[in-house]
């Protein structure tokens, strides 16, 4: 019986890969074959209608950078059976610090990357929805306003006082003493 290194070697001989820039409303992509060449160069709009009629077919191994669409992306190409690699944007000096910047170039190059070694994208894992919801709620209340801190102050102090009723709470509340004894 052969080892499963052996084994994934040879399916990855025969396996398509596809680099994709994505942008707000169109990807650019490029597909080589299994040899490196070149078989298709395009753009694909950015929706999983569009993404699902260009990439439907054959699983591949497909190449993006981690940005604003790339976690939604990536969820969808997974779940139609490609290997998605997300590469982290901030180690990819070969194409963030290039002098020949271009959508169409940058596919090609994540694609290359991807096909020979996709260690070197330094890929990463998107958190799954339900930790970005909590994630969310959690920044949320850490950034949110803290309406009652002047007024656990001044009741632990003795100064319980009443606000009035078109005070705003936003940050740091400035409002006159007379009309704090106000009532």
């Amino acid at each position: 019986m052969k080892s499963s290194v052996a084994t994934k070697k040879r399916q990855n001989v025969n396996q398509l890969t596809i680099g994709i820039d994505l942008g707000d409303r169109w990807g650019h992509y490029c597909i080589l074959d299994e040899h490196g060449e070149v078989l298709e160069e395009g753009r694909v709009p950015m929706t999983r209608k569009a993404l699902t009629a260009h990439f439907s077919g054959v699983p591949a191994r497909i190449a993006m950078e981690a940005g604003a669409y790339s976690a939604w992306i990536s969820e969808h190409l997974s779940a139609m059976g490609h290997e998605v690699i997300v590469a982290n944007a901030r180690e990819l000096r070969a194409i963030s610090g290039s002098n020949n910047k271009n959508d169409r170039a940058d596919a090609e190059k994540l694609a290359r990357f991807a096909r020979v070694d996709p260690k070197i994208l330094r890929p990463i894992q998107h958190r799954s929805l339900a930790a970005q919801k909590h994630l969310t709620v959690i920044r949320a209340r850490a950034e949110g306003p803290r309406p009652f801190s002047g007024c656990q102050r001044g009741a632990r102090f003795g100064q319980a006082f009443r606000l009035p009723a078109d005070a705003m709470f936003h940050g740091s509340v400035s409002i006159p003493p007379s009309r704090l004894l106000a009532r």
